[in-house]
């Protein structure tokens, strides 16, 4: 699953980054790549081990909020 998640990521990237390039929008290229990084972080995350806290609850407990 995590394969998955991770070829259908970057296939995606690649489509969109591809029809930016052609249109010159490298402000968006350069937003979009952050937000693909995360977006494959964030499911690597959870895919290693679902049954462990979740993010949210990590942000919580940074924050000094408890869960």
């Amino acid at each position: 699953m995590m394969y998955t998640s991770i070829a259908l990521i970057g296939i995606i990237s690649c489509f969109e980054i591809k029809k930016m390039v052609s249109k010159g929008q490298r402000k968006e290229i350069a937003i979009f790549s952050l937000l693909a990084i995360s977006a494959l972080l964030l499911s690597v995350f959870y895919l290693s081990n679902p049954h462990r806290s979740s993010l949210s609850e990590h942000l919580l407990s940074f924050i000094g909020r408890e869960s």
